[in-house]
């Protein structure tokens, strides 16, 4: 855990989508112990030897980025964007944040890193 990672993600509002955040970063934190959270570019970043993925709220959604999101598999076909390498997920009310995919896509992701 980092605490400016925590202080941001205190300051997200509305508290809606700071709860989805909350949830994201546990997500990440209880499936890859092993990755390291920080502030870059004033946003938190996950990082496994080298960037992971990062958080970014929006005015009505939160917005998971995966930085080598281009060579992930997508095969639950969740991902979305056309930019050159960043895939992400688009999250507007906890309800909608499945666990076990984003799981699955975090360790895929973390595996791209090895």
């Amino acid at each position: 855990m980092n605490s400016k990672v925590d202080t941001f993600i205190d300051t997200i509002q509305p508290v809606e989508l700071r709860k989805i955040a909350i949830r994201i970063q546990q997500i990440i934190q209880d499936s890859l112990p092993q990755v390291q959270e920080s502030i870059k570019y004033k946003i938190p970043f996950w990082n496994y030897k080298g960037n992971l993925c990062y958080l970014n709220p929006q005015k009505d959604h939160i917005v998971l980025g995966f930085v080598k999101g281009i060579y992930l598999s997508n095969t639950q076909g969740v991902l979305v964007g056309n930019g050159k390498q960043v895939r992400h997920l688009i999250y507007k009310e906890l309800e909608s944040l499945e666990e076990s995919t984003l799981v699955e896509i975090l360790n895929e992701a973390a595996m791209l890193n090895e």
